[in-house]
Parts: C-alpha cells; sequence; structure tokens
C-alpha cells in the first residue's frame, strides 16, 4: 500500500462556499467563549462537552463543535505550538517505508489517538486515523473520525472564507493551518507571511478556483508568544 494513500484530502467542497455574507461567520468571541465554557451550570460547560467528544457522541451540534474547539486554547492543556514541537517519531519512521503494510496501519491509529487524547482537535490526526482505519477496514473508527475531522473543520469554515484578513479562517494552532488547505483539495504553495492582526497568509498551487492563498487568524497562539516577539 502506498504510503501517499493517507494524505488524500477529506472535505471536498463546493466553491460556494467562499461567497458567503460576512454576516453569517461567526467569529469566535473568546472572552464570550470563556465564560460559557468554565460556567457549572453552562450547556457549554468544557469538561462535559469534552466528554461527550471523547466518547465519541454522534449528537453534537454545529455550535457545540465551535465551544469545544475554540474553547480548548481556554484549557490548562492547551499547547499551541504542540503540532509543530510533539512529533512522533514512529510515525515519522512509519512514513519513511515506500510502502505500509497493516500493521503500519495499525500503528498509525494508534500513536495518532494517543496524541489526540492530550490534543484532541489536531485536524491532521484526526484525518490518519480516519484513513488508516478506511484502509484497515473497520468501519466504526473510519465513521467517528471522518465525522470527527469534517465537524472540526466545519467549525474552523464557520468562522471566515479565508480570502482577506476581514474574514480570516480562525484556528488555534498554525498546523491545522496546512490540514485546513489539503482538507479543501488545495496545495499549500510554500509562501507564507504574517500580515497583521494575528493572521498568517499562506499561498496555495494554481487551481481553477483562482484562489492565490488563504488568510488564517491564529490569535490563541498570537496571545501566547511573548510581548518581546511580536
Amino acid at each position: 500500500m502506498c504510503r501517499t494513500i493517507l494524505f488524500i484530502a477529506l472535505l471536498f467542497l463546493p466553491l460556494g462556499i467562499f461567497a458567503q455574507d460576512e454576516s453569517r461567520f461567526l467569529v469566535p468571541d473568546y472572552s464570550s467563549i470563556n465564560d460559557m465554557v468554565t460556567d457549572p451550570n453552562s450547556a457549554f460547560f468544557y469538561p462535559h462537552l469534552l466528554k461527550r467528544y471523547k466518547d465519541n457522541d454522534s449528537t453534537l451540534s454545529p455550535r457545540e463543535y465551535r465551544m469545544l474547539y475554540y474553547g480548548f486554547a481556554m484549557q490548562k492543556e492547551f499547547v499551541p505550538f504542540s503540532g509543530f514541537t510533539i512529533e512522533d517519531e514512529n510515525i515519522r519512521q512509519i512514513f519513511s517505508k515506500d510502502e505500509l503494510d497493516t500493521s503500519d496501519l495499525k500503528e498509525i491509529v494508534s500513536q495518532s489517538k494517543q496524541y489526540l487524547d492530550k490534543f484532541p482537535f489536531d485536524l491532521k490526526k484526526l484525518n490518519l486515523v480516519y484513513v488508516a482505519s478506511r484502509e484497515l477496514g473497520d468501519s466504526i473508527n473510519t465513521h467517528i473520525y471522518l465525522d470527527k475531522a469534517r465537524n472540526v473543520a466545519f467549525a474552523i469554515l464557520s468562522s471566515g472564507d479565508g480570502l482577506s484578513k476581514q474574514t480570516a479562517f480562525h484556528v488555534i494552532s498554525l498546523p491545522d493551518e496546512y490540514a485546513m488547505i489539503k482538507m479543501l483539495g488545495y496545495e499549500y504553495s510554500g509562501g507564507q507571511e504574517l500580515s497583521g492582526d494575528n493572521c498568517n497568509y499562506l499561498g496555495i498551487l494554481n487551481n481553477i478556483d483562482e484562489i492565490p492563498g488563504f488568510y488564517f487568524n491564529a490569535k490563541p497562539v498570537f496571545n501566547s508568544i511573548p510581548q518581546a516577539m511580536k
């Protein structure tokens, strides 16, 4: 089995998602989200929501997914640069192979799930578990992780269209920027720049939609950088 199969895009979304009325975007208000996820009497109290997510509750609503994703930035476990600094050596070694067999796929699932236990909304790892489970013929995990990856992606898509700083996609980690580009069916060009206002711009390769790149607002990440480095 070719190793590249684990990088198939999850979402092929219609171009119409980029033609929405700005007033429909749900830009995260982190102060309000913090109030709701820390209130034990709130329907969005984070420990309860997170338990439902980890228990694979398929009834979680789009709003609850937004609270889960953006609310994670208020949790003590949140490490904004984890996707870059905490790399799994075992997975890297697996991907160094030309072909992947069943034992490799099982190891990818196992290692990715361990990572997701600490950082539950990492799009790349959710994607890895989904595709590896699909190749293994594990229909239960395939369904669970496709549902999770899609819902996290749609939470991000609800925040903007990514075509300008004003309508940037809002993310809580930098790796999710690259994962979103793949999940939308595009390829990162290698070009990027900081554009101010907590935004990062990533270029994409030539495409039929003639979109040059996307803006991502990573406020939780930039807020974690010492003031002297801003």
